[in-house]
């Protein structure tokens, strides 16, 4: 019963969720429209073979739209358009895409040139154009993706359609226009459904003023972040030997971060005109492309190199800190040399085969939000949502025995447990820090998936506004502004709150007396031991003739 009422809450949540999601992409979603094979003998000839119910006019079945398709067949046989048939079968059987959340009808323009067309005819044999067939019933292909043919019907009327006959859904008249730069042919990048375009390397999705905050944020969070970590690895370099082997991640961890932000403001400081702006291809406004292959640029490819390696062993670094925890609490002991050997391997070994691999494949392009080079985009799932994901699940299932495993000894009243000989605070601290962290990584795998998934529809809708020739097209359709701006802070907020796990009372003695060049001038002690085992500290003083001396006086 209680997994019955989870499937019923999750089918809605995501119903729900869909119906927003296709509202704000100006989508016609249809939750529980499923694509099956299109059964009507006609429309199975008019260039797509699967379609979607309900309908517009809530036909629930194939059966029912087949009804209605022949009670209106009298128009179907005037032959009165060669666009009849196309415009019959998209409205009665809509068009389905797998995986798409909307069903695709005629456009009001087709409606319109079928009917104009049509009307003389019917009125002929006495007919008239159906109510139910209202125009105004279907969106303009200016407006929504929708039923086209090959050119304007309105203009075409009495030729015939191309050759193969198909149903054309326009997404837009497509061209390289507006602020997209042109590329050469030889280049396979492509924005949106136009092959050989990119965008200018100063992005097309948000305005001047919004790149400019964005960028302040990662300056602002890149130097708090570099500063921390500093201070956090010159404390490791102080206090090497003291620090438990379960946090010595934690400082691995901080000092990756330390280098992805250093990585930050050397971008920043270097401009983006020599890192990610391609200066052989410009738009009709003089801007440079967006680098779209880093191969041939030495600069990038080692500023990508390092930004993406010291992210993906800060990730490794936590699943690793995470299986130590694990391994400490079901030992109750510390771990031995060989696990630690084995760990080192694994945390620094796997992200370099991601790195080698990203640039062997040349999946290296420039970045026009962060204004760096990362991976090219439509290559984020095997790239960074996959690695990404796998420590998310591996800390998430070790997380819950651990603290299982923690709770379980802390309940255990044997005073000469194994358990006393690792620190219990050192545990949960560990544990804690584990935990906080799958905060920002959980928001970060997010903006990944978000930025994946609804890319294509965001170069889409660019591309409708500039060939609408609107005059801004910044903000048609583009991404959710602060889901960039938490992607930045999840990507580095844990290099800063590192430092909450290692403040310590030691740490803080160590740091005051490097910074102030303290010594404290302590006599020196010598210890007497007497027959019956005891002792007695005697003092040396160094300036013994100040002092009033007798024969039978000690200090």
């Amino acid at each position: 019963m209680r997994q019955l009422k989870l499937q019923v809450l999750l089918s809605t949540l995501l119903s729900y969720l869909s119906v927003v999601i296709g509202q704000s992409c100006n989508f016609s979603p249809n939750p529980n429209a499923q694509c099956l094979p299109v059964l009507n003998n006609v429309c199975k000839t008019v260039g797509y073979n699967m379609t979607s119910l309900p309908n517009l006019f809530n036909h629930s079945t194939q059966q029912e739209a087949e009804a209605f398709f022949n009670k209106i067949a009298p128009i179907f046989h005037t032959s009165c358009s060669v666009y009849l048939a196309h415009f019959l079968c998209s409205a009665t059987h809509p068009i389905c895409f797998p995986n798409q959340f909307q069903q695709i009808h005629p456009c009001r323009e087709l409606c319109t040139a079928v009917r104009e067309t049509c009307i003389p005819t019917l009125r002929q044999i006495g007919l008239e154009w159906p109510d139910e067939l209202d125009c105004t019933l279907y969106s303009s292909y200016q407006d929504s993706l929708c039923v086209w043919t090959q050119a304007n019907p309105c203009s075409t009327m009495g030729r015939s359609m191309n050759e193969d006959n198909r149903v054309i859904v326009n997404r837009v008249n497509v061209n390289c226009s507006g602020r997209l730069v042109k590329l050469q042919n030889s280049s396979n990048y492509d924005f949106g459904s136009v092959k050989h375009c990119t965008e200018p390397c100063s992005g097309v999705y948000f305005d001047q003023e919004k790149q400019e905050i964005l960028l302040i944020w990662i300056t602002i969070i890149s130097l708090i972040t570099l500063l921390v970590c500093v201070i956090i690895f010159l404390t490791f370099i102080f206090n090497y030997r003291k620090i438990p082997n379960l946090e010595t991640p934690i400082y691995y961890i901080a000092v990756c971060y330390g280098i992805s932000s250093l990585t930050y403001v050397i971008s920043i400081t270097i401009g983006k005109e020599s890192i990610i702006c391609n200066t052989e291809f410009k738009n009709q406004h003089n801007e440079s492309a967006l680098l779209t292959n880093a191969q041939d640029h030495p600069l990038c490819l080692i500023l990508f190199c390092v930004l993406y390696y010291s992210i993906l062993c800060t990730w490794s670094w936590w699943v690793i800190c995470s299986l130590q925890w694990l391994i400490t609490s079901l030992k109750s002991t510390n771990m031995s040399t060989k696990w630690k050997i084995c760990f080192h391997i694994i945390a620094w070994c796997i992200p370099l085969v991601f790195t080698l691999t990203a640039l062997s494949l040349g999946h290296v392009a420039g970045d026009a939000t962060v204004k760096t080079c990362w991976i090219e985009k439509h290559y984020e799932l095997p790239f960074l949502v996959a690695p990404l994901s796998t420590a998310v699940v591996i800390c998430s299932v070790v997380l819950v025995v651990c603290f299982a495993r923690v709770v379980k000894l802390q309940k255990s009243k044997k005073p000469e447990s194994d358990i006393a000989k690792i620190s219990a605070l050192t545990l949960v601290r560990v544990g804690l820090y584990c935990t906080v962290y799958l905060i920002p990584m959980g928001l970060l795998l997010c903006a990944y998936f978000y930025e994946f998934w609804y890319r294509e529809e965001w170069e889409i809708q660019y591309l409708k506004c500039v060939n609408s020739a609107a005059s801004n097209c910044e903000n048609s359709g583009s991404p959710v502004y602060a889901i960039f701006m938490i992607k930045i802070a999840s990507m580095l907020s844990m290099g800063t709150v590192s430092l909450l796990w290692i403040l310590r009372s030691d740490l803080i003695t160590i740091w005051r007396k490097f910074c102030c060049f303290c010594t404290t001038n302590v006599p020196e002690h010598n210890i007497v031991y007497t027959p019956n085992g005891r002792y007695t500290p005697t003092f040396q003083l160094h300036h013994a003739m100040d002092y009033p001396t007798s024969s039978d006086s000690s200090v």
